[in-house]
């Protein structure tokens, strides 16, 4: 997977770091799931995903397809908050 993270919990607060690239649509859905999965062992209801080192790479259709897949499965687990970087124009 071109998405690397890493993942602490801190009370009911599930904390991610992401870098790398989203090179494909099955590899951010991948992400998305992967970060659900820690988010309920922990009982986490926030989720704050710092992405200010990944490099988005996804055309607008993938960008949004991956945006409703995620919030089909995120929202019955947490409040998600992500912080992106500057993306060159």
């Amino acid at each position: 997977m071109a998405i690397s993270f890493s993942v602490s919990v801190q009370g009911d607060l599930l904390m991610v770091k992401a870098a790398g690239f989203d090179d494909n649509l099955k590899d951010v859905w991948g992400y998305g799931k992967a970060i659900v999965e820690p988010c309920h062992a922990a009982g986490c209801v926030r989720v704050l995903c710092d992405e200010t080192d990944l490099e988005y790479r996804l055309g607008t259709m993938d960008t949004f397809e991956s945006a409703a897949f995620i919030a089909e499965c995120v929202p019955h687990v947490a409040k998600v908050a992500i912080v992106c970087g500057a993306q060159p124009t």
